[in-house]
């Protein structure tokens, strides 16, 4: 099927309402959340509620308003600072924590082998293949230009976890920018079934136990319901994305404990999206 958003007479409307979307959302909704918050020094902030019981997998959503689906417009996201002058924002991750939690689950021995390294990456390495399909290489990139090309391979790496196949692949690659024909998507696809084979049979075997359940447990002991229908992807996500959000809730417990105990470090958690936690934190105590 032909993708209309490649016809040049459409490339203008659909930039307009790209746009458009990010000024609605993101611009004028956001105002009507600001706060005179006298625990970050009068600055006007924005605090959205949060809830662990509105997804299925049991991450943290956010509501009034969203604040974890920001795109990666770097405009947009500039909006987002410290409290002012003599602070910094400070955002730290997990490293590809949604990954790590596969592998733990699976216990596939070629992916705990990556990990076992101490800068094992597999969105790198996937980026790396996608690269060599057009005749490129790392060293030929600036990092923005080489962030796209590891964006595009954390579709590919997400849509095995996950069981998506090509087409969603390629969706994502457009996303960042990267245009390959689906076959070529689809070989990517193929060869880390292939290189991850013991995670792919594993969550197989446990999709058939799920048909005949129709639950699974995530590990910290929430059931969660399943459609037979999607019982691969869904026991997949569930146990994957549920194991992420202990490791993020541990850590934010950790954090929160250091925030307690130790006074003298001036700090402030502002907000969690996902595999993040956003800290504002006076210039000296940054490191």
């Amino acid at each position: 099927m032909y993708d209309l958003g490649e016809l040049e007479v459409i490339a203008p409307i659909s930039r307009y309402k790209k746009y458009s979307k990010l000024v609605s959302t993101y611009g004028v909704t956001l105002q009507n959340f600001y706060v005179q918050n006298p625990w970050m020094g009068g600055v006007p902030t924005v605090h959205p509620q949060y809830s662990i019981c509105y997804t299925e997998t049991g991450r943290l959503s956010t509501y009034k308003p969203s604040c974890q689906q920001l795109p990666r417009d770097k405009a947009l996201r500039s909006i987002f600072t410290s409290r002012g002058e003599g602070y910094t924002f400070v955002s730290a991750d997990f490293s590809q924590i949604e990954i790590r939690c596969d592998a733990e689950i699976t216990q596939d021995p070629t992916m705990l082998a990556v990990f076992d390294q101490a800068d094992g990456d597999i969105h790198s390495t996937t980026a790396a293949g996608i690269l060599a399909s057009i005749g490129q290489s790392k060293d030929t990139l600036n990092d923005d230009e080489w962030e796209k090309v590891r964006d595009a391979s954390k579709s590919v790496n997400f849509a095995c976890i996950y069981g998506g196949g090509a087409g969603a692949v390629r969706k994502g690659g457009r996303k960042s920018g990267i245009k390959l024909p689906l076959e070529t998507w689809q070989t990517f696809v193929d060869a880390y079934r292939e290189t991850f084979h013991v995670a792919r049979q594993v969550k197989l075997d446990y999709a058939e136990h799920c048909k005949q359940t129709l639950k699974t447990t995530i590990p910290y002991g929430k059931v969660c319901a399943l459609h037979p229908d999607y019982a691969f992807t869904q026991s997949a996500n569930f146990r994957v994305q549920g194991s992420a959000f202990v490791a993020l809730a541990i850590a934010l417990c950790d954090l929160y404990k250091f925030y307690c105990e130790s006074p003298e470090v001036n700090f402030r958690i502002l907000k969690t999206v996902h595999d993040s936690i956003d800290v504002d934190c006076i210039d000296k105590d940054v490191k």
